[in-house]
């Protein structure tokens, strides 16, 4: 008695169990019952069974010669015996590779095949390989497990053969997914990026627009504007393999996909990079093996409003992230666009786009060409992302960062990122990879990736749109709260400077003649840490030259100051994590993935300053280790916010003798003085602005929706009040443990007491009534009956501290209305924006449907073929 596993528990004779599989071959091992009481494995080949291909379930009348072939299934590895039709309709059996493949088995080879995949076993290998990250050799593997569980058979070695069919495949199913299989000339006539999925919700002249865009007014041309954002990723890094002089490495496909055309790529890397070792080796293709990286990571291009790659939008970095590597992916991610503005979003964005479009002169000549007649070439606006801007200088975060660009909605541009973790996983297996299956890998990932986020519009958009719309109405009424204490004339002088200062939003930031309205000016008054780290850095130089004889090392990349500024940097980043965690008013709609974003940005900070901490703190391992393993007793895994550093001042004294050094000690302590001192400016700042809303709330606001929203609206600026307040409490607290009481100067502890108002003295009414009508509303109740008699709290003597009070007010209030005004302006082009993303997207899908409608009629080839095109494109 037979058992066939795959079909069920059913037993039958030899005779029927042949006969219901004959037109089965690839089902499981079957079982056959012993005398000796138990089941054992033989095949339907053992047991006589021959496959006739050729006639679809039915005998050929003039059978070929039978052979043994293998056959790669779902369920493993198969040796069968096949025979193919004899009939004149298929010609010579040397050549019958469409037998096989109308039987949905994949040929290795076109000549005289013996090894075959199924289109099922294909299938789940690339459904496995773009979403659990399952590399070829892994799924041979498993399929030789299942073939043979314990080892002890000889089971056919398939794995070249899968790798290549499987690549195949991919590229086919590409290929015809894209409609490129329904070209006349078909890929010789396909242009560039033509394969990629495109993104349904971005602006696609003649696709998702409509008539009359171009023309739109002035303050709706950000609906049609195309956001993209450009980074670098370092993880994705290649080795340099040894190659065959004997064997061919093509890619398929190059340049039809989200990778950049590979010669083209190369030919303008050649002016750049003559010098790279790892670059000479690729080009002359050298035999020998080598320890070094044929590329360091990838740069890549993205739509950052959906996350979705953009055609050409991704290349190999040989040596680093450089601008010839970053300016051919962004023009090259560009090829073919229509539209008539660009938002771009790079973290180095600020000194990127000096000299942009002039560097665009030295690219290739299909990427500098003109645009089509009728096509103007588009505006690019450069800003920097809203997490990565934040870590640059405060005037250039204000000047460039997208939360103060005009039309940049909510956008972050930290999406990118967010790609690549997505792509990140892939970098185990693509590292050892020769380059052509390297660059496949990548782009079904990439295809896999924007397909479904592109499905994923369709959730994302309407939850995205009723955030926008809540926070709209919550800004709106906030900017309206700050504005009601306001001259008409007060109100229009400082619109009229926000609009100055964004016409110039195309110029770099010192070339501005305007004035940056989100910036105090008493900020400049403070010590500034750039200066201070400029001093440092210049007084360590000057150290490392004297102790080597006037010569500076080789290779000098980083200094004490910069490992001192890289933990700042993340001492920022738990701190905005630990605000936003306590902040009474949560004015982010998406509360989780901006706390996710910035955990994801420490952790990947860490590893660079845990690495740094080795060479200057080496002793300093001995604290980490304890407190890893106190986390690992407490059961508990420790968040980014609660990571302890162990920055210089955290090291106990009685360990810094063999932990640092004394100038790591002094280098701190001079940071750690001009963040004390910003701490109090904006302190100062925050406490004035608190106090003009506090009491235009008292004189003028009556009833509870009034007051309620008056209350939101303190309670923000309270918020920023507390979060400045920790700031100098912890700058101070570390400067005091570096040198104590004494060495803290001017800087004394802040009490809760004393974070207070400079009007502590008796109030008259005149001096009430100066104070109101300077923020452009004179009252005859504002203060009165306030007589408080308290002593000066220090903050206001402290170094930094501004003359005159009353211009003091006068800037708080402004800088903080406009922030208020940029706040709303970005939530109100997000609404529109997101009105505009829905209704694209189902323009997108009628365009594509249409396009599929067109290409049922397309005739040409054979008949055989013609019908297949037809029918794919009716499915």
């Amino acid at each position: 008695l037979y058992l066939c596993e795959t079909c069920g528990d059913s037993l039958e004779c030899e005779e029927c169990c042949l006969t219901r599989h004959k037109h089965l071959p690839l089902h499981c091992v079957l079982q056959v019952w012993k005398v000796r009481g138990f089941f054992e494995r033989v095949t339907l080949r053992e047991m006589g069974l021959v496959f006739q291909l050729g006639h679809r379930h039915s005998s050929c009348p003039v059978p070929q010669k039978i052979k043994r072939v293998t056959v790669m299934h779902v369920n493993g590895v198969h040796q069968i015996h096949i025979s193919h039709c004899g009939c004149d309709r298929h010609g010579d059996d040397s050549n019958s590779w469409d037998e096989p493949m109308e039987n949905g088995w994949y040929p290795a080879t076109t000549v005289a095949p013996q090894t075959f995949a199924t289109f099922e076993v294909l299938n789940q290998y690339r459904r496995l390989n773009v979403t659990a990250n399952v590399n070829v050799r892994d799924f041979v593997t498993c399929l030789e497990r299942m073939t043979d569980p314990l080892g002890m058979d000889w089971v056919p070695d398939r794995y070249k053969s899968f790798a290549l069919m499987s690549r195949q495949w991919s590229f086919l199913k590409r290929m015809r997914r894209t409609g490129i299989g329904h070209l006349p000339g078909g890929i010789k006539a396909a242009q560039l990026g033509s394969a990629a999925v495109r993104c349904w919700a971005c602006p696609r002249p003649k696709v998702n627009l409509p008539e009359g865009w171009e023309t739109v007014a002035d303050n709706l041309k950000f609906k049609y504007q195309l956001y993209v954002g450009l980074d670098a990723n370092f993880r994705m890094e290649s080795k340099l393999r040894r190659t065959s002089k004997n064997k061919a490495y093509p890619i398929l496909a190059d340049g039809l996909g989200c990778i950049v055309p590979s010669n083209s790529y190369l030919d303008h890397l050649k002016r750049y990079v003559q010098t790279c070792i790892a670059f000479a080796a690729i080009m002359q293709k050298e035999t020998r093996q080598s320890s070094g990286l044929r590329t360091t990571g990838v740069g890549g291009c993205i739509c950052t409003r959906h996350e979705i790659i953009r055609p050409l939008g991704i290349g190999d970095l040989l040596k680093g992230e450089r601008y010839a590597n970053m300016d051919f992916i962004f023009w090259a991610s560009l090829l073919g666009e229509e539209i008539a503005d660009i938002l771009v979003s790079y973290d180095i964005g600020c000194q990127w786009k000096v000299h942009l479009h002039k560097r665009r002169d030295g690219m290739p000549a299909f990427l500098k060409a003109d645009p089509p007649d009728g096509v103007n070439r588009p505006s690019i606006t450069v800003a920097l992302p809203v997490w990565h801007g934040a870590v640059h200088e405060e005037e250039c975060t204000y000047a460039n960062s997208l939360r103060y660009t005009t039309g940049a909605a909510m956008t972050d541009g930290e999406g990118v990122e967010r790609v690549w973790s997505h792509l990140n996983p892939l970098a185990t297996s693509t590292r050892e990879m020769h380059a052509d299956g390297r660059h496949e890998n990548i782009e079904d990932a990439a295809d896999n990736h924007n397909f479904q986020k592109n499905l994923g519009l369709v959730a994302l958009l309407p939850k995205r749109l009723a955030v926008a719309q809540e926070e709209r109405a919550k800004q709106k009424s906030n900017f309206a709260q700050s504005s009601m204490s306001l001259s008409d004339e007060i109100r229009q002088s400082w619109q009229s400077g926000i609009s100055l200062w964004h016409s110039e939003e195309h110029l770099p930031v010192s070339e501005r003649r305007a004035k940056n309205p989100y910036v105090s000016k008493f900020k400049e008054d403070a010590l500034s840490e750039k200066a201070a780290r400029e001093e440092l850095q210049k007084a360590e130089l000057e150290e490392v030259k004297r102790l080597n004889g006037g010569i500076v090392p080789k290779g000098r990349k980083s200094s004490q100051t910069v490992f001192v500024t890289l933990g700042f940097s993340l001492l920022g980043i738990q701190y905005r994590i630990l605000n936003m965690l306590k902040a009474r008013v949560r004015l982010e709609g998406d509360r989780a993935r901006v706390l996710e974003g910035w955990r994801k940005s420490f952790w990947k900070g860490l590893m660079r300053f845990r690495a740094m901490q080795e060479t200057y703190m080496s002793g300093v391992r001995v604290l980490i280790d304890a407190d890893e393993e106190a986390a690992a007793a407490a059961g508990r895994p420790i968040p980014a916010e609660e990571i302890r550093l162990w920055m210089p001042s955290d090291i106990p004294p009685s360990s810094r003798e063999y932990i640092g050094n004394r100038r790591l000690y002094e280098i701190e302590a001079a940071l750690r003085r001009c963040r004390c001192s910003e701490a109090l400016q904006l302190l100062r700042l925050r406490l004035h602005t608190k106090r003009h809303f506090v009491m235009f709330r008292k004189v003028y606001l009556r009833g509870q929706k009034k007051t309620t929203r008056g209350r939101t609206l303190i309670d923000s600026i309270s918020d920023s009040v507390d979060v400045e307040a920790r700031k100098y409490r912890q700058s101070r607290q570390a400067l005091f443990q570096l040198l104590g009481e004494e060495g803290c100067g001017e800087f004394r502890k802040l009490e809760r007491e004393d974070v207070r108002l400079r009007y502590v003295q008796d109030h008259d009414a005149r001096a009430a009534r100066r104070l109101a009508k300077l923020a452009g509303r004179a009252t005859q109740g504002m203060m009165q009956g306030v007589n408080i008699r308290q002593t000066l709290s220090w903050i206001w003597t402290a170094q930094g501290a501004p003359d005159d009070t009353e211009e003091y007010l006068h800037e708080c209030v402004r800088v903080e209305w406009c922030k208020s005004y940029a706040r709303k302006e970005r939530w109100r082009e997000e609404v529109t924006l997101g009105e505009a993303e829905m209704l694209r997207t189902l323009q997108s899908l009628k365009h594509e449907a249409s396009e599929w409608r067109e290409r049922v009629s397309v005739v040409f080839g054979s008949i055989r073929e013609t019908k297949g095109r037809r029918a794919y494109a009716l499915r």
